[in-house]
């Protein structure tokens, strides 16, 4: 089963071309998710109660080449496509209102993960209310499994602001791809067009910690590893992106 929300294209979020930065389309299926989380009763404030959380451990999206502009409404599709163990993989579409136009495909790895005892959570409860729908949005893709590569390096800092927190406390999912992506070199922003993004979490930053990333471009294609370090060394993400 699908569950669709519909959302138009603000002007916080267009480029200078009006039309939406890449990584907004990303939070705008994460809104989706949680929609779908909360109508079934198990959001995060719901499982906040047990003091539980979800957590996002990876995502996986493929761009069309022209993104929707400034008050364009757009469709957001998403469905559970694996629901399992402690993971639970949704999948999303984000499509013109007409659904005639695709703009983005993308897949995302969910857990609950327990506060107290600082582990995944198995809860069959959760697994039992979610309805699953085996298609795949983005066909073969393994989300752990980002691509390294060495070479020449292009490194960006950042402080996590207040503005940054989500409800968990913890840098916003989004703000580590905007970060990452504000690190890649100028002349492939400014050149390129984003066409994927691939990111895996591995630890949470909180507010104040220093967040570095490091880029590495693939000297036989357009694609660019991104390694997100903290102030301890600590690496706290890791992303393959690609630019045409």
């Amino acid at each position: 089963m699908k569950y669709s929300n519909r959302y138009t294209i603000r002007s916080i979020e267009m480029d200078t071309e009006y039309r939406v930065k890449s990584y907004h389309l990303i939070s705008f299926a994460q809104d989706a998710v949680a929609c779908y989380l909360a109508d079934s009763g198990i959001a995060a404030y719901d499982l906040q109660r047990v003091n539980q959380s979800w957590i996002l451990s990876g995502i996986y999206t493929d761009f069309a080449k022209e993104l929707p502009r400034w008050r364009t409404t757009i469709i957001t599709d998403i469905w559970v496509r694996k629901a399992k163990g402690v993971q639970y993989l949704i999948d999303f579409q984000i499509s013109s209102e007409d659904k005639t136009v695709i703009y983005a495909n993308g897949t995302t790895s969910w857990s609950v993960f327990d506060e107290i005892e600082r582990k995944l959570a198995r809860r069959q409860d959760i697994t039992d209310k979610m309805k699953v729908h085996p298609e795949e949005a983005c066909p073969g893709i393994q989300l752990r499994k980002i691509l390294p590569y060495a070479g020449d390096e292009n490194t960006l800092s950042q402080t996590v602001h207040s503005y940054d927190i989500d409800f968990n406390g913890h840098l916003n999912s989004i703000r580590y791809i905007a970060g990452a992506l504000e690190a890649v070199a100028a002349d492939t922003r400014e050149q390129k067009t984003l066409s994927m993004i691939h990111i895996k979490y591995i630890r949470e930053a909180i507010l104040g910690d220093n967040i570095t990333c490091s880029c590495y471009r693939n000297p036989e294609g357009g694609d660019v590893y991104h390694r997100l370090y903290n102030q301890d060394g600590e690496d706290v993400a890791e992303m393959n992106s690609l630019w045409v």
